[in-house]
């Protein structure tokens, strides 16, 4: 841009808004203003303060006055939206709102529906005494777990949260309720009548009748009978045994042994009968049939009999041989005898 003062105007002229004026000869030309237009003359006097131009474009003047504002322009297209600002510091939390009204309670008593009282679950009752309570008055009350999936199975579950643990079942038929619970004690499993132990497994699987602790896999504290008598019944086929060979000295053994009577000197200890019993002496059984002796858990030793029919019928069968033997002796002598009589 160039600029240049005349008349006491100022102005500031584009290079494309100006006619380019070119002489063959340098020559002096002057811009006057005429009713707010520029008139280049040729011909005019130089006058102090005036600029010379030779052969250039007019870029510019800067007359000594403004002239009046032109009108506004039109506004400009709307330029991109800029990137979003950092998000700025999270405000305080608001204060708590009110709380909501009561909502209508799913448990309504009405006939046999569940009725839900200070934690207790009743069904078919107002006055629920314990978790669940159950009553009804049809003549026969019946919960069924039922489980429509042919692959599933209905359990179940009876816990409790405090130590080891154990289950209790009875009955009492003064009340004629039944119970069974989950206790934190014992780690057994016991099965009452109204007031006396009746069954009792525990952990290891050890299963008694009338004892709180049985010492071997199955215990009777009392008399046990069978129906129809006999012994039980034992694997015998021909088909399922090896190694079968016979007894030797069957009758030796036999009178090795020796019965006795005693009394025990405290039954309720050992879960025995009182009173004077029949038997033998198990440190002595194990000198002569040591399979025959097992030690329980209390560290006691007892006699459990294996085979005793058969060390019978072969004891027989030499006790046999043996009179036979003798007999032919002296059937023998008794001929030799009469031959020589005669």
């Amino acid at each position: 841009m160039r600029s240049f003062s005349a008349f006491s105007l100022t102005l500031t002229l584009s290079i494309a808004l100006l006619p380019t004026v070119t002489f063959a000869k340098p020559k002096r030309v002057c811009l006057k203003e005429a009713t707010g237009t520029l008139v280049v003359q040729k011909k005019c006097k130089p006058a102090k303060g005036l600029s010379d131009f030779n052969q250039e474009k007019i870029a510019s003047l800067v007359p000594t006055a403004l002239g009046p504002e032109g009108p506004k322009g039109d506004t400009g297209a709307q330029g991109p939206v800029g990137p979003q600002g950092l998000s700025g510091v999270q405000g305080p939390q608001g204060p708590v709102g009110p709380s909501g009204s009561d909502g209508v309670s799913p448990f309504m008593l009405s006939g046999n529906d569940a009725f839900y009282e200070n934690g207790y679950l009743g069904i078919g009752t107002a006055n629920p005494e314990g978790v669940l309570d159950i009553e009804g008055n049809e003549g026969n009350v019946r919960v069924l777990l039922q489980n429509t999936n042919a692959s599933g199975t209905s359990n179940i579950r009876i816990e409790d949260n405090n130590g080891g643990g154990a289950t209790e079942m009875w009955y009492d038929n003064l009340t004629n309720i039944f119970t069974l619970k989950a206790i934190p004690f014992n780690s057994k499993m016991r099965l009452f009548g109204r007031t006396n132990t009746g069954i009792t497994v525990l952990e290891t699987g050890n299963t008694g009748i009338k004892t709180d602790n049985p010492s071997f896999d199955f215990e009777v504290n009392g008399v046990a009978a069978k129906p129809g008598g006999g012994s039980w019944a034992v694997a015998s086929d021909a088909r399922l045994k090896k190694n079968v060979e016979p007894i030797e000295n069957s009758l030796e053994k036999v009178l090795a042994l020796r019965g006795v009577t005693f009394e025990y000197i405290d039954p309720k200890e050992v879960h025995e009968q009182p009173g004077v019993q029949t038997g033998m002496i198990a440190q002595e059984v194990e000198k002569v049939f040591p399979e025959w002796v097992i030690e329980g858990a209390d560290g006691y030793k007892r006699i459990s009999v294996k085979g005793f029919e058969a060390l019978m019928v072969e004891a027989l069968r030499e006790l046999r041989a043996e009179k036979d033997a003798e007999i032919e002796e002296l059937r023998l002598q008794i001929e030799e005898i009469k031959a020589q009589l005669q």
